[in-house]
Parts: structure tokens; C-alpha cells; sequence
């Protein structure tokens, strides 16, 4: 499916989701909400028996859930329903992998110094002050790409204070 028509079905998606919250009657509200929740239960369970079955047929199918767990598509939808075949610590090292360019461009390097309790701690070093802000940002846009259920982001070494290229005028001057 070509990314425009994707886009534009979760647009349709939320536009949905906030009319059905926006129903007055209650007992509608529940019902599609009631609905919402069967469908999806229905094909989590038809994703996870398609996982057994490809895994089920060996070592070169292995290669296929791979394939799917990399794809940012069904990667997402493995996610939404907790069959992503990937732990946590990897796909946010993959995370890291997909921001490392970006942050290299800015003259940064990054690096995971780990999670616990589902708080993700990564370190940024070189990071211009200018760029701290989109350097935060396209981490935690990675991190939360990847693994939707880490409970936060720190991205340690931003919080150094600026350098001002400021001299005082006082300081030109002899006594």
C-alpha cells in the first residue's frame, strides 16, 4: 500500500475514533468501542497464528519475520499487538541505528547506556547548542518509532550549558 493511501487511512482512523467519542449516547459509544476492540482481537489472533505457521516452517521463514519486524509498516502493527518477535534493548538499538546519520550530520554521537524499568537512557555527545532541541527530539521520535512502550526517553549529555562567544569589553582592556 503506497504511503499517501496509509496516511490517509489513520487520518480517517482518528477522525472516526474522535466522532465516536464525540456521541452523545453511551450505550453507542460502548457499542463501538465494543466492536473497535473485537476486530482488533480478532486479527491479533490471525497475525500471531500467520507468526507460528511462518515459524513453524524453518530457518529460511525465520528470515521472513525478520523481514517483517524491519518494515516500518508491519513492524507497527506487530507492535500494536504485542507480537513484534524483537526485545525492547533491540529495536532501540535500531532506533539509534536509524538516528545515528542524522545526529552525525550534526556533529553528534550517540549511543544507548541503557534501560531499566522501561526508561530508556541514551548519550548524545558533540552536540552543538543550537542543536540540542532537534538533536532531542529525533531521538525520542526514534526511540518511540520503535518502542512504543518505553515509559521515557533521557537523552543525557544536552544538558551542558551553551557557549556564549561573548567576551566583556572589560576583559579587553588592561589596568
Amino acid at each position: 500500500m503506497p504511503d499517501e493511501n496509509l496516511n490517509e487511512r489513520i487520518h480517517q482512523i482518528e477522525g472516526l475514533i474522535r466522532k465516536t467519542e464525540a456521541l452523545s449516547d453511551p450505550a453507542a459509544r460502548a457499542l463501538a468501542l465494543e466492536l473497535c476492540q473485537a476486530v482488533l482481537g480478532f486479527h491479533a489472533a490471525a497475525l500471531e497464528r500467520l507468526i507460528e505457521i511462518i515459524s513453524q516452517a524453518g530457518e529460511p521463514c525465520s528470515a521472513l519475520v525478520n523481514t517483517f519486524a524491519a518494515d516500518d509498516l508491519t513492524s507497527s502493527l506487530l507492535l500494536l499487538h504485542g507480537l513484534h518477535p524483537h526485545s525492547l534493548e533491540e529495536r532501540v538499538a535500531n532506533a539509534i541505528e536509524k538516528v545515528r546519520p542524522f545526529l552525525r550530520s550534526r556533529g553528534a554521537t550517540v549511543g544507548l547506556t541503557g534501560i531499566e524499568d522501561g526508561l530508556v537512557r541514551v548519550r548524545v555527545e558533540g552536540v552543538r547548542a543550537s542543536s540540542t532541541a532537534p538533536v532531542q527530539a529525533a531521538v525520542e521520535e526514534a526511540v518511540y518509532a520503535m518502542a512504543p512502550e518505553a515509559v521515557g526517553v533521557v537523552v543525557e549529555g544536552l544538558e551542558q550549558a551553551a557557549i556564549s562567544g561573548f567576551v566583556p569589553l572589560a576583559s579587553l582592556f588592561t589596568a
